[in-house]
């Protein structure tokens, strides 16, 4: 069993993450006592060894490693629906269309994704999703986007 590092629970959305190779499944204690398991595959799992999982800073996020060099970052608020079996379907050709955009004008402007996400006020993780289409971003934040990007949302979004 992996344990990523405990955090006091006051601080974070989730408290400590482990991964039971017995079981094929994470376990992921949130901060205010609920314990979920979450069996894989998760999303964007490769099916590939776990080398380990680590919660990002401020507990929003836990990451899992994967001896194919795949990461994966699962925000603390899908956790409860994933370990319910419950998978948002959201339509790929439109997230995938505006992650497309998003990706190049970032690389237009010379920016990582680390950059932008900065700016943004967002996790790189998150950001990530979105550029591979995976995540629908909402209205706020394409504002934010669009605004560290110089653009209209209008160009983030269109066909």
């Amino acid at each position: 069993m992996n344990l990523a590092h405990k955090v006091p629970p006051e601080a974070v959305k989730i408290w400590a993450v482990s991964y039971d190779n017995k079981r094929d499944a994470f376990r992921v204690a949130m901060a205010d006592g609920h314990i979920f398991l979450l069996l894989r595959p998760i999303p964007e799992d490769d099916h590939s060894e776990i080398m380990g999982v680590n919660i990002e800073g401020d507990g929003e996020v836990f990451t899992v490693l994967q001896t194919s060099g795949n990461e994966i970052s699962v925000p603390w608020d899908v956790i409860e629906d994933l370990a319910a079996g419950k998978r948002k379907k959201p339509n790929f050709e439109i997230s995938k269309r505006i992650g497309e955009h998003i990706k190049r004008l970032r690389k237009e402007k010379g920016l990582t994704q680390e950059q932008l996400a900065i700016m943004a006020d967002m996790k790189r993780p998150n950001l990530s999703r979105l550029e591979a289409g995976v995540n629908m971003p909402g209205l706020p934040l394409l504002d934010r986007l669009a605004d560290s990007l110089q653009v209209k949302i209008s160009d983030l979004v269109r066909e």
